[in-house]
């Protein structure tokens, strides 16, 4: 009998609990662990923008159309930072 791969995923997060998701998808027992807030994360308006290798991940996880029931497609985006270029 092979024993499982352990995993321990820091950060309940989009991209913390995507890890989670991925490895327990392949077969990983995994931990997550992080701070959640409930409150807060209702309140929370900032908005994502999927990659289309992002997409093919919730595809691969068949969370698709989850998502779909609570997303919107973008339609532009600007990204404005401090740096001189």
């Amino acid at each position: 009998m092979v024993a499982a791969q352990q995993a321990l995923v820091a950060g309940p997060g989009y991209i913390g609990m995507l890890a989670a998701l991925g490895l327990a998808h392949a077969g990983w027992h995994v931990t997550l662990v992080g701070r959640t807030d409930a409150e807060r994360a209702a309140q929370d308006t900032r908005s994502t923008a999927l990659f289309p290798e992002s997409v093919a991940l919730l595809e691969r996880l068949g969370l698709t159309q989850e998502f779909a029931l609570h997303s919107h497609p973008l339609s532009g985006i600007r990204i404005v930072d401090a740096s001189s270029k």
